[in-house]
């Protein structure tokens, strides 16, 4: 199967990396942002749904023309892998050239809309995600719950620095959240929930209050002079992102009124 879709996608002049396991596949295309992805549901290493949502948490990855392949015609199967953020589910058997050729139709509109989302999708002074980010990967999030068992901790981070230091202790505080995260875990900076503010988004974590313990104690020791900090930390669901924000915001604004 593996080399029939790839010899189709060559056929109508496309270039095609292989791999023979989900993980290797995610890997590869983290590495080389593809135009498009073309994945099975039923993979070793990775299934196909878990590697289609870890690629839209991928910022580079966020256009990608995502092809969902599968043996199951339900259409509740469809709407899982829709949810997940596949761009089309192609059920088996199906003819390979008129897959390749829907393939590089998906790859035109994922290039006009790489031109279109021209504006920076990341943070300059440490390179993580922006609140952009933040918002899309939410509601994506919230969009699985729907039909997956799925708990969403949330935390918004405000520190107040030093007088005078920024640029390197806002990298500081990234590099400690960061490591405190799971494998899951999404860390972002954020703009409208704080001054110097971040947030973290756990996927399938019901405990707010581990969370919240998780990130005081990073920021705590970050290697930069916090002289005021203030943590949100909550379960989600039935909301928006934009809600959520809201709802961080309010949590957090007026701590460090004067």
């Amino acid at each position: 199967m593996l080399a029939l879709i790839g010899g189709a996608l060559e056929d109508v002049g496309l270039l095609v990396e292989f791999a023979s396991d989900g993980r290797t596949g995610l890997a590869r295309a983290t590495a080389s942002s593809p135009d498009a992805i073309v994945l099975d549901w039923l993979m070793p290493g990775l299934d196909g749904i878990s590697l289609c949502s870890a690629a839209r948490e991928d910022p580079a990855l966020a256009t990608a023309h995502i092809v969902v392949v599968t043996g199951r015609q339900e259409p509740e199967y469809a709407q899982i892998a829709s949810d997940a953020g596949a761009d089309a589910v192609v059920t088996k058997p199906f003819d390979p050239t008129v897959l390749a050729e829907a393939i590089k139709a998906g790859i035109r509109h994922a290039r006009q809309a790489r031109r279109a989302v021209s504006v920076s999708r990341s943070d300059p002074v440490t390179g993580l995600r922006d609140e952009r980010c933040f918002t899309e990967d939410v509601d994506r999030l919230l969009a699985l719950q729907a039909t997956l068992p799925l708990e969403i901790a949330v935390a918004g981070i405000d520190v107040r620095l030093a007088d005078g230091e920024h640029g390197g202790s806002v990298d500081a505080l990234a590099t400690a959240l960061a490591g405190v995260l799971g494998p899951a875990d999404a860390l972002y900076r954020m703009e409208t929930i704080g001054r110097t503010s971040f947030a973290v988004v756990a996927p399938d974590a019901n405990e707010p209050d581990m969370l919240h313990a998780a990130v005081e104690s990073a920021v705590r020791s970050a290697r930069c002079d916090v002289r005021a900090l203030h943590v949100a930390a909550m379960t989600v669901g039935g909301h928006t992102a934009a809600e959520i924000v809201l709802a961080l915001r309010d949590r957090l604004e007026g701590r460090f009124a004067p």
